[in-house]
């Protein structure tokens, strides 16, 4: 949501005139108290956006619906104050998922949990998609964005939890099943074998198979993360000689001018170049290792990568990443579901979706710390709120998943964290449309 007003900050005061809850009067302003010492009310919102934030983004989704509403509620933040730091927030929200999904392997493949080729495919369509949104959110009055979420929570709730509970089933027959083995064995423990590649004899007539299978298997494919950095350093580079309407271009582009469009469009362009790179990558990939294993080969971590998938993948990511800059979303709320209805584990879902948020976040972030108008220091203490809880958050379900041998587990956490975004949203929106129900109803204007 996008506000164009702050209701609180700067008010006067005085020796009669008081400042509200949690603000200090500043040479006859009032400013938003520091969070150091943090009274009673901020202790309890700091806990509750460790817990809400750290299941968020242990779901894969961000957690924007559960830290905005906190800080405008509890720590009394105007609106454009708190969605400049809720983008920090949720940047550190994804390092500290992705510090304990980004060092785990599949038990069986040894491939990194996060699924790099859905990373290569998925995130130059999320950006676009983004810089798309957020144009088209320009006009929209912020009920509707709100009305459109609250749809698109609803529909993915049923479908993930449907699938969740599926998942689940197939989770307790195998466990089942491995426990009568057991009993045959006499109470050995069964061990499951991973897949070595190098094992299969035809492997030496195709070296550079070998090759990609050793580069997906390492925990940080180094081919992989040139793309998405490479990606990553042009978009920053264009949006510091594009400028919008917080901070100027560095070569004296205009806002909304010719020059801003121009880099606007190249910028878009730039997105649909790195995702035409990736789609040929992976499936150049594919195509090497299947003269190796065949046809199950197709297989990548329960997906199947054919054309048509990735095309698929390729525009839903396109539109998660419009809902996103429209509504302020993760990208991943709309293609989590979407790799799971074409195969994927929940738990590799999950982790992937994740390290979308990571980039997408940073972009946001970086834009917001180039205009220069954001607390160091409640940027710092917020951030470190959120980190540790999806630190924590996600380290507890990994030890859950393993102890139990459920990796539905992932997909029960992200039906949850959708639940509370579906009570939390229209609770917040319902709030702010009483207080400003001219703002929240009104069509925006793009310049």
């Amino acid at each position: 949501m996008d506000y164009s007003l702050n209701l609180l900050e700067g008010l006067s005061c005085n020796g009669t005139l008081s400042c509200p809850t949690l603000y200090e009067c500043v040479n006859d302003a009032c400013v938003h108290k520091s969070p150091f010492p943090p009274t009673q009310r901020e202790i309890i919102g700091s806990i509750l956006i460790v817990f809400f934030g750290g299941l968020a983004n242990a779901g894969g989704m961000g957690g924007t619906f559960a830290i905005l509403p906190i800080l405008v509620t509890i720590f009394n933040y105007d609106p454009i104050p708190a969605i400049r730091t809720v983008y920090g927030m949720v940047f550190a929200g994804a390092v500290g998922n992705f510090l304990t999904t980004g060092f785990t392997r599949e038990k069986i493949t040894l491939k990194p949990l996060i699924n790099y080729n859905m990373c290569l495919i998925c995130i130059p369509m999320l950006l676009c998609g983004a810089s798309l949104g957020v144009i088209i959110k320009s006009y929209l009055p912020p009920v509707i964005t709100i009305t459109g979420l609250e749809l698109i929570l609803f529909n993915n709730i049923y479908k993930i939890n449907k699938r969740a509970k599926s998942q689940y089933a197939q989770e307790t027959t195998a466990n089942n099943q491995l426990k009568s083995d057991l009993l045959e064995k006499g109470g050995q423990e069964i061990e499951l074998t991973p897949i070595d590649y190098q094992q299969h004899e035809t492997i030496m007539k195709f070296p550079r198979a070998l090759a990609i299978m050793r580069e997906e298997r390492n925990m940080f494919p180094r081919k992989k993360y040139q793309e998405i950095f490479m990606l990553l350093i042009c978009m920053m580079a264009l949006l510091v000689l594009r400028g919008n309407k917080t901070f100027s271009s560095i070569i004296g582009v205009e806002f909304c001018q010719s020059g801003y469009w121009t880099i606007y469009f190249l910028a878009l362009g730039v997105c649909f170049y790195f995702g035409l790179r990736a789609k040929a990558i992976v499936l150049g990939e594919v195509e090497m290792k299947r003269q190796i294993e065949g046809d199950s080969v197709n297989k990548e971590q329960g997906m199947n990568l054919t054309s048509e998938n990735i095309t698929a993948l390729s525009t839903t990511a396109l539109v998660g990443g419009i809902l996103a800059g429209m509504i302020g979303i993760g990208g991943g709320m709309i293609i989590g579901p979407t790799m799971l209805d074409i195969g994927m584990n929940g738990q590799t879902t999950t982790a992937t979706c994740g390290f979308f948020i990571l980039f997408t976040s940073f972009i946001s972030l970086f834009q917001t710390l180039l205009a220069g108008e954001v607390n160091l220091i409640e940027l710092v203490f917020f951030a470190s709120l959120s980190s540790i809880g999806a630190l924590a958050v996600s380290k507890y379900l990994l030890y859950l998943v393993r102890k139990y041998n459920r990796p539905s587990i992932m997909l029960f956490s992200l039906v949850y964290a959708m639940c509370v975004g579906a009570m939390i949203i229209p609770s917040y929106a319902a709030l702010r449309t009483v207080q400003e129900p001219e703002l929240m109803l009104s069509v925006g204007q793009l310049c």
